[in-house]
């Protein structure tokens, strides 16, 4: 998750005001929450993931000691 919210950066502080710097404004919070956004849902698919391997690591196990078993 190395999104730094960097859209903020390119906020001149000399557009304060008026339609244009407005607007920015509005991109730049959109832009942030967007970011924000993305972080969560790349945590929540980590977490799937993360759970998915082991799963998959726990049935490797039991298909190992069910081949051992058989193989005696």
């Amino acid at each position: 998750m190395g999104y730094n919210k960097i859209w903020w950066n390119y906020r001149p502080d000399f557009w304060t005001t008026g339609t244009i710097g407005t607007e920015m404004r509005d991109i730049a919070k959109r832009m942030t929450s967007l970011v924000d956004q993305l972080q969560r849902k790349e945590a929540y698919y980590w977490q799937k993931f993360s759970a998915m391997e082991q799963s998959v690591s726990q049935m490797q196990a039991q298909g190992s000691w069910i081949a051992s078993a058989f193989a005696k």
